[in-house]
């Protein structure tokens, strides 16, 4: 089997080969003075999908070379914690704890705790008993086992996930990381939700306790400058920075209903709570990442889509050139273009990795190491399939500051199950509810601008 640095090496080689010859085809049509053909269109897809399958091929590969990793520092620690304790305390680690061993570390995890009870709860749901360990650990994190339904207190810390959630991609093994540590629902939901919703990934989220109005204030400060002045001169009038405030509401969001046969809530050789715990956050996931996309702003999210400021409008209803897209990376002023990123959807990424731009060079550039993404134009870029695709009117994508779209969300979300609506069919049913609001912090500098196509 080909080694990682074999497979990234014959991706490179399939990638320039395809430009090369894409570029002699679009270099003969030039001179016969007529359009690529369809089997030279062809044979560039053929060859992208072709380094698109290796690239599959290498994030598997070095998931497993992860997983393999971490087998080995946890079995290292395990030995390190075990070499501190003498023959005559050996049998105390089974049973009880070690103040230096990582199994009491994990025992003693909030996280850990939170899971043993939601594993109570599902269990109390079927019918049968609840360990006292699952009490007792609901008692240390707030969460009742023996409850009909469930208020979950999620992460305080959104910005912690998000990192956990970029370094579990970075290292191409996103089933892994502190994010599955949340228990055994709530986990696989949070996941899920991240996975489904780049805007999740992208903005910054403030989780606050209540659903209260919040005022965010914003300050434009970029035209004031300081000044120079004499010995013992009077200092100049300043100039005050223009002060508003966003309000941020909190709406509230369903899952909607999963029914689960009886069967499957009987066979403990599923993991049901992560079952639904994905399943629910991709639904939510979605709808919260629709709206915080293209949300109007009336009585609900306004998305960034609709926020952010023209940046550039093209000369065709149905094309982009690179000198387009040049010309709209440089819209949004330079004092936001640092941490600037771009997202569109993956039919226009498919469009702007053909388009070259006047020093022959491909605007678009494969990432050729170990988590390093593609870049457009230099800057990274997001994948974001609720932008509008390349159409007439239609605003197709976005470049700045993505992280200064905030989304504002309740920390608690409510699971649910209703027994009797589905009895019939001898169904259960699971829904759960989250508050949330969206908008773009922006003084009206335009740190975030979209690329519009002609009528």
């Amino acid at each position: 089997m080909p080694s990682l640095q074999e497979l990234r090496e014959k991706r490179a080689t399939i990638v320039n080969t395809a430009r090369t010859e894409y570029e002699v085809a679009a270099k003969k049509a030039k001179a016969e003075n007529r359009d690529l053909s369809e089997a030279d269109e062809l044979a560039l897809n053929k060859a992208l999908d072709a380094a698109d399958a290796l690239t599959k091929d290498i994030e598997a590969g070095e998931t497993a070379e992860q997983k393999r990793t971490e087998a080995l520092n946890r079995l290292t620690a395990h030995e390190d914690a075990l070499k501190k304790v003498n023959r005559g305390e050996l049998e105390k680690v089974a049973g009880s704890a070690v103040n230096n061993s990582p199994f009491e570390q994990e025992k003693t995890d909030p996280s850990n705790d939170q899971s043993t009870a939601m594993r109570g709860w599902f269990l109390n749901q079927l019918g049968e008993e609840v360990p006292d360990a699952c009490v007792e650990a609901g008692k240390r994190c707030g969460l009742n086992p023996l409850a009909k339904n469930l208020d979950i207190k999620l992460s305080n810390d959104y910005g912690r996930l998000q990192r956990e959630y970029f370094n579990a991609l970075s290292s191409n093994n996103p089933a892994t990381g502190g994010i599955l540590r949340l228990g055994s629902v709530l986990g696989p939901l949070e996941q899920a939700m991240l996975w489904y919703g780049p805007m999740l990934q992208t903005s910054q989220v403030i989780r606050t306790s209540d659903a209260n109005p919040m005022a965010w204030p914003t300050a434009d400060d970029t035209t004031n400058t300081g000044s120079q002045i004499g010995e013992s001169a009077a200092v100049p009038t300043a100039t005050d920075p223009a002060f508003a405030a966003m309000v941020m509401n909190a709406y509230k969001w369903t899952s909607g209903v999963i029914k689960v046969p009886f069967e499957l809530l009987r066979d403990s050789a599923i993991n049901l709570p992560q079952l639904l715990g994905e399943m629910l956050g991709e639904r939510l996931g979605r709808i919260i990442n629709t709206r915080a996309t293209t949300g109007t702003g009336a009585a609900t999210i306004k998305g960034i889509v609709t926020a952010s400021t023209m940046g550039k409008t093209t000369s065709s209803n149905s094309a982009v050139t690179a000198d387009e897209f040049i010309d709209f990376q440089h819209s949004v002023p330079i004092a936001y273009r640092n941490g600037a990123a771009f997202m569109f959807n993956d039919s226009t990424l498919k469009v702007l990795r053909k388009l070259k731009s006047n020093d022959s060079q491909y605007i678009w550039q494969p990432g050729l190491q170990v988590g390093m993404p593609g870049t457009l134009l230099g800057s990274p870029y997001h994948i974001n399939e609720d932008v509008a695709s390349i159409a007439a009117s239609a605003k197709i994508a976005l470049y700045g500051q993505l992280n200064r779209y905030k989304i504002r969300q309740v920390n608690r979300i409510r699971l649910y199950r209703l027994e009797e609506r589905y009895r019939e069919n001898d169904q259960d049913g699971f829904m759960a509810f989250v508050e949330v609001d969206g908008n773009l912090l922006d003084a009206g500098k335009g740190a975030v601008r979209h690329l519009l196509m002609n009528t």
